[in-house]
């Protein structure tokens, strides 16, 4: 049996590579080897669209999941860009919300982290940003940021100015974002990802997402399931663990190669 894995579709987004996701949750219900999926966070993107139209967009993609959960078990962790799903708690909703997930395969803890715990500039405007920003009622960017300067930005010692570049920055797609200024050294970031997952070193796999950056290094037993937007290279990358070793795979596309993080840059 598999564990299949992937994260940042940021449905909503109009770099989104939403079409093709349809087509490789389809292809994942044909499947009778799939015993889990995971969604690692920011499948939907609340930050940049009208949270009401974006139900009716996304709707499909929710489907799509439900029919898959007849034969598979279906997860969700929850990303930034996705944060108020946590809340969703009652109302029969289709999934289980949770900011992390340890699931089991060949002997091995599988644990999955969206990976936004360990991003600089979301700890410096705090969790509460991630809640404010999904509050959308309109896709204009500008009325979003006077109501986070107003419930948490004038709380802060810097000024409004600064306030909106920090905004700006988070909101900015990890590839498009100076990438060492945003997150920091790379092994830096990493080790971040282990210490919120309390990694004790026995056994355990490390998933995570939020960079936009799909790797795998097997020796230290930790990957990045990437992410599907335009202009990412490489996208529509998922992890899947069916046998060992696990792999990080490009959708229609190739396998990745195996790379020790301490020879990766962001």
């Amino acid at each position: 049996m598999s564990i299949v894995a992937f994260s940042d579709v940021h449905l909503g987004f109009d770099r989104s590579n939403s079409k093709d996701l349809l087509e490789f949750l389809r292809q994942l219900q044909s499947r009778s080897d799939l015993r889990d999926l995971v969604i690692v966070g920011d499948f939907i993107d609340l930050w940049r669209r009208d949270v009401i139209g974006l139900e009716f967009e996304v709707s499909r993609y929710i489907e799509e999941l439900k029919t898959l959960q007849k034969t598979t078990n279906v997860h969700y962790v929850v990303g930034n860009h996705d944060f108020h799903v946590k809340y969703l708690k009652r109302h029969g909703y289709p999934f289980k919300f949770s900011d992390s997930l340890t699931l089991e395969r060949l002997g091995y803890k599988v644990k999955f982290l969206h990976g936004y715990q360990c991003d600089p500039i979301q700890n410096l405007l705090g969790p509460n940003t991630s809640e404010i920003l999904c509050w959308t009622l309109s896709d204009e960017a500008g009325e979003m940021k006077s109501k986070l300067w107003d419930l948490v930005g004038s709380k802060m010692k810097m000024s409004r100015e600064e306030f909106d570049e920090k905004v700006d920055l988070l909101r900015t797609p990890p590839e498009e974002r100076a990438r060492a200024q945003a997150f920091g050294p790379f092994t830096d970031f990493v080790n971040c990802i282990k210490a919120n997952l309390k990694i004790t070193g026995q056994n355990e796999f490390i998933v995570f997402g939020h960079t936009h950056r799909p790797f795998i290094d097997i020796e230290n037993r930790v990957a990045n399931t990437g992410c599907w937007i335009k202009g990412s290279k490489p996208t529509n990358t998922y992890f899947e663990f069916k046998e060992w070793p696990p792999r990080i795979v490009e959708f229609r596309g190739k396998e990745l190669k195996s790379t020790a993080i301490s020879s990766l840059k962001f």
